[in-house]
């Protein structure tokens, strides 16, 4: 399945930050067993028409940390926001994350509680309101006047809105 963005490898010190997601298969891809993944930061991205939002292979390895994902946007979302598909262990990924993680928001009627990115003020059954949704328009994805998604907390790596698009 095609992937917006894939990491094919162990990293550190990644920023995947305001990014437009929308009709490819899976919005972000992290592949292979056991990577370790450092200072890895999701923030304010837009997943909208997708097959997936964010899919982990397999879970991280043991010396992954320093996780964030906050005030992302997950709009269209035909399975799970987010998915480990080999090895999710609850607690164990919970311990991978950064105070920093939360605050990410769906369209899809409640939270799945396997999934802690979304355990910190994670937001569901929003209804979001864009400018448009159609990509030849200037306010793709942008929020309306009176969209929830205008206002939210910011963090070290987080704008004070949720998604890709600020106010």
């Amino acid at each position: 399945m095609s992937a917006g963005i894939s990491i094919e490898t162990s990293c550190n010190d990644v920023q995947l930050v305001k990014n437009v997601l929308a009709d490819v298969g899976v919005g972000i891809r992290f592949t292979g067993e056991s990577r370790t993944f450092t200072e890895i930061g999701i923030a304010n991205n837009t997943f909208f028409k997708l097959k997936q939002g964010i899919v982990f292979s397999a879970m991280p390895g043991d010396k992954s940390e320093r996780l964030i994902f906050a005030n992302n946007l997950f709009a269209q979302i035909e399975g799970p926001d987010m998915v480990i598909e080999k090895g999710y262990v609850g607690e164990k990924f919970a311990e991978f994350l950064s105070q920093q993680t939360g605050n990410n928001w769906t369209d899809k009627p409640a939270l799945d509680p396997n999934m802690v990115i979304f355990g910190n003020a994670g937001v569901a059954g929003v209804k979001y309101q864009f400018q448009s949704i159609e990509p030849s328009n200037p306010g793709f994805l942008a929020p309306s006047p009176m969209s929830p998604q205008r206002e939210g907390p910011s963090g070290i790596l987080a704008e004070s809105y949720v998604g890709s698009i600020g106010p």
